[in-house]
């Protein structure tokens, strides 16, 4: 099933606010001095996000937590590309120092100015804290825009900074009322009203990023259902694209070009559409996700997720403003509203597509400019191109509890929003059959496990009351009902219970019992083990440590152990002329049966066994020594009754 949600805005008081006695510190950008508001307790104040992070940087200790807060009141001077993409690159490598660095437990809140002729890129840091509690991060975030009529009073951000239940919000304050953004359903899905859209041979359809596997999809879907022109743009040209013009020949035409460089793309668009009476549409479905997590990302990996949304939205703008567009479509993903795992910088370009558009339609209403504008928040495709780590990927599903978009599903999703009067801003999801998602819980249960495992099982009944017995080997977690947060509850857990310092991050590669406990014996780990019971340590322990009343007799790997002991069988047919018999041999203890003796010898067969033979014994055979043996051995050698230990 196909749901369509839609933002709009209700009406919510401030609830009940106490005061935390947080540090505070407050990045002042617009140097109207708001840091002159009373919070109740100190605070740091800087003049520039700069300023900002590197004192985070040198001041903050791990795990303390603060409030950080940014007063940005320059929206409407800083409206350009460059100008946006180096806020954005800031703030996210304030993000990384924060979440990463210092692990701590945080809170970003960020307060801007807005109005319809200001481009309010705040908003779309909203996303940012989900993705990065999926990491391992603490970091919740709130942006409140305030209207440029309104004033920054000091109740407003002191309740907003000490809210009781603060979470990830969108808070607006517009005549005097304060609104919180939310999705609602707004449509039904595959309604097919696009259906009734006829286009011609003369009018033009144009699709961005059309080396892409979505691309493909819609360009086969509009030459399949009308009759209008297809004008491919990318930066490069693949099979896909050779294929669709031969298949569709005459209907299809290419431009190589980069939406990036927009003066170029203005020019060369500006030609291929000279031949058509009409522009009906131009889809932007560029996008850039290269599949590094947000923290191992530089700032030229995070530049390139950014430019095909961020240059690509002001350039189909520009675009429109000046040559005759009906619609703009402007492709975006649900990580927009879900957060992504890991891709912090991913879900933030894709929030600002949904802000743009909204931006954008809102502008060319007041302005008379006839293009509509649209931005439609996507789940997965199964056929698309952004796919994830397949482990990855079913967790990212089974997390938002949705199902991948059929190529037949989109496109018809695709027409209906070609004649959306209505909306600016939605958000599309495929939700799984119910009946499926039980079908995947019931499979696969418990079925046997080694200590790790049943550790682990353990540690998930404590953090989402699932049964030890219902948990499979083999099932996902994110099937067993974990979400973010408590994938933070998990991960913590097991650091306590195993010393480790694991990620939610990483469940997305162990995504499930077997591959943890795989991660957790090989992660340089020592599970420690208290038991007298030695026979049941013999193939699970791999080192071994003696006490006795306080003291360490011994602490050596196991192996090493039983290289370095043998217990050995010696018997004569005449016993040696010697006075001692075993002069010379390391034995630390001998026992004797007529001409047998048995012997417990430090050291290696390849030193002892030639000085035994050279007694010429009638026997001799060795073996290594059981962990017991071992322990009655060391311990007797050290003066120990070991009858009254054992």
């Amino acid at each position: 099933m196909i749901e369509i949600y839609n933002e709009q805005l209700t009406e919510q008081p401030v609830r009940e606010y106490v005061e935390f006695g947080r540090e505070t510190v407050i990045c002042d950008i617009s140097g109207k001095a708001f840091a002159a508001f009373d919070i109740g307790h100190d605070m740091i104040c800087c003049n520039s996000i700069d300023e900002l992070t590197a004192y985070i940087s040198v001041s903050m200790t791990g795990g303390k937590d603060i409030d950080i807060v940014i007063f940005d009141d320059t929206a409407a001077d800083a409206g350009s590309v460059s100008d946006i993409r180096e806020y954005y690159l800031k703030l996210l490598a304030l993000v990384k120092k924060v979440v990463f660095e210092k692990k701590s437990g945080s809170r970003l809140i960020v307060f801007y100015k807005t109005g319809d002729d200001i481009l309010p890129y705040n908003e779309a840091l909203a996303p940012i804290g989900r993705s990065a509690a999926i990491i391992g991060g603490e970091l919740k975030v709130k942006t409140v825009g305030i209207d440029k009529d309104t004033d920054l009073t000091h109740d407003i951000f002191v309740s907003e900074l000490n809210e009781k239940g603060f979470t990830d919000s969108t808070v607006v304050y517009s005549g005097g009322k304060r609104f919180i953004k939310s999705m609602v359903p707004c449509c039904s899905a595959g309604a097919g009203h696009g259906s009734f859209l006829t286009l011609d041979s003369d009018s033009a359809v144009v699709i961005t990023g059309a080396s892409g596997r979505i691309a493909g999809i819609l360009a086969r879907a509009v030459a399949e259902r009308c009759r209008a022109g297809i004008i491919l743009i990318s930066r490069s040209r693949n099979r896909q694209i050779d294929e669709l013009i031969e298949r569709y020949s005459g209907r299809i035409s290419f431009i190589k070009c980069d939406i990036n460089n927009s003066s170029r793309f203005e020019a060369v668009l500006s030609e291929a559409v000279a031949g058509y009476s009409r522009c009906a549409a131009i889809i932007n479905t560029a996008g850039n996700n290269d599949g590094k997590y947000f923290i191992s990302k530089n700032k030229e990996d995070m530049e390139c997720v950014f430019a095909p949304k961020l240059s690509g939205a002001f350039g189909l703008f520009d675009y429109a403003c000046k040559h005759p567009v009906d619609r703009l479509i402007l492709f975006s993903s649900s990580s927009a509203f879900f957060g992504d795992l890991g891709q912090v910088d991913y879900s933030l370009i894709n929030r600002f597509t949904d802000v743009f558009a909204d931006y954008a339609d809102k502008y060319f209403r007041r302005s008379g400019i006839p293009a509509r504008v649209i931005s439609a928040a996507w789940p997965l495709w199964r056929n698309g191109g952004m796919h994830m780590e397949k482990g990855s990927e079913a967790a990212y599903l089974a997390m938002n509890k949705s199902d991948y978009l059929e190529d037949e599903e989109g496109a018809a999703l695709l027409f209906d929003l070609m004649t959306d009067d209505e909306h600016t801003d939605l958000l599309i999801i495929k939700k799984k059959d119910s009946s499926e998602v039980k079908k995947m819980s019931e499979k696969n249960y418990y079925s046997g496990a080694d200590d790790i495992s049943s550790e682990l099982r353990n540690i998930i009944y404590k953090v989402i009351d699932l049964e030890p017995e219902r948990i499979s080997e083999n099932r996902n977690f994110s099937e067993m009902g974990f979400d973010s947060i408590s994938f933070r509850e998990f991960a913590a857990q097991i650091n306590k219970s195993f010393g480790l310092e694991i990620l939610p991050i990483d469940f997305f590669s162990c995504t499930n019992l077997k591959l943890l406990a795989e991660k957790v014996a090989d992660n340089n780990t020592t599970v420690v083990i208290a038991s007298h019971n030695l026979r049941e340590l013999e193939d699970l322990c791999d080192r071994l440590c003696l006490m006795h009343r306080g003291h360490m007799m011994l602490e050596r790997g196991i192996d090493d152990l039983r290289h370095g002991l043998r217990k050995v069988q010696v018997a004569f047919t005449e016993l040696p002329y010697k006075p001692n018999i075993f002069e010379g041999i390391n034995a630390i203890n001998i026992t004797r049966n007529g001409n047998i003796f048995n012997l417990t010898i430090k050291g290696t067969e390849e030193e002892f066994m030639p000085k035994l033979k050279a007694l010429n014994p009638a026997f001799v055979s060795a073996i290594p020594l059981t962990l017991e043996e071992i322990f009655i051995s060391e311990m007797g050698a050290a003066g120990y009754d070991i009858h009254s230990i054992l």
